[in-house]
């Protein structure tokens, strides 16, 4: 029944366009009424079809929120720039309070200087700063910040001064572990390679006390006039030698990578710091 209904129509198709194709007054009138007949679909279908591709174009509202939506996201950009740039003013801002503070607060002559250069490597850590003879400075003077020591002032000219930090090997410092009279040579260690910092405090007697790990440690005074009792850091633990010991040190100072200002420590003959805290 259905291949009989298929088969009908398209008889009636064929037979449509076959009188489609006379041009007589007959003719046309039969195709007038039969496209009269057809003409509600047909207005339909362009309706339709109209509505379909108006849908696709953007409508100018449309096209207006995109274009705020991307005005907007560009704000948000330069925004996000302009706030990490308030963060890093106020990190710097803070850094300058601090420093001055303990300026104020200090019992030693202080010369404030920024860091300038910066060579760090695994064999060399150093540093320029922005002061030098012309300011006082001279060969062997202690570098330090709130936190303790950074270094020593390596090479002097007149308005520029290279300082070794003390994670440098060729730093050397005389410390000792704080509330007892167990004392030796603060360095860093040549093959270091990381960005982290790396001391050693050595020749430690070889049955030093392991429970003084958590100790803190302090400058003792040296063969270049070097002062006490400068915090140099923190013991983390002990590593057994042959014929001694050294500990491993935990710096003060733990962003030297990231400073940007210092002082460089001069002390007057009457001068005298305060005592390291008595240990807990």
């Amino acid at each position: 029944m259905r291949r009989f209904n298929l088969f009908a129509l398209l008889v009636f198709v064929g037979a449509l366009a076959w009188v489609f194709t006379f041009d007589t007054p007959t003719t046309r009138g039969i195709q007038s009424k039969v496209m009269a007949l057809f003409s509600p679909f047909t207005r339909a279908g362009a309706g339709v079809q109209e509505q379909v591709v108006s849908s696709r174009e953007p409508t100018p509202e449309a096209a207006t929120l995109k274009a705020e939506n991307d005005t907007l996201k560009l704000e948000n950009d330069r925004l996000k720039l302009v706030d990490q740039q308030l963060a890093e003013a106020r990190a710097q801002v803070d850094q300058l309070n601090a420093l001055f503070k303990f300026n104020q607060q200090s019992t030693y002559a202080l010369t404030a200087a920024r860091i300038i250069v910066r060579k760090n490597s695994a064999w060399f850590r150093q540093a320029t700063i922005d002061k030098g003879s012309r300011q006082g400075l001279s060969i062997g003077s202690p570098v330090i910040v709130p936190e303790g020591l950074v270094g020593r002032v390596s090479k002097t000219g007149p308005d520029e001064s290279e300082i070794l930090l003390v994670t440098d090997e060729l730093c050397k410092v005389s410390a000792q572990i704080e509330g007892t009279s167990e004392h030796g040579i603060l360095e860093g260690v040549r093959v270091s390679t990381n960005r982290r910092p790396d001391l050693r405090l050595r020749f430690l007697p070889r049955d030093i006390d392991k429970s003084l790990v958590g100790r803190k440690i302090y400058s003792r005074p040296d063969y270049i006039s070097f002062p006490p009792n400068i915090f140099l850091g923190t013991i983390a633990e002990f590593r057994a030698g042959d014929y001694s010991t050294e500990a491993v040190i935990k710096p003060a100072v733990q962003n030297l990578d990231r400073l940007k200002y210092v002082f460089v420590l001069g002390l007057g003959a009457d001068e005298q710091p305060a005592p390291p805290p008595a240990p807990r």
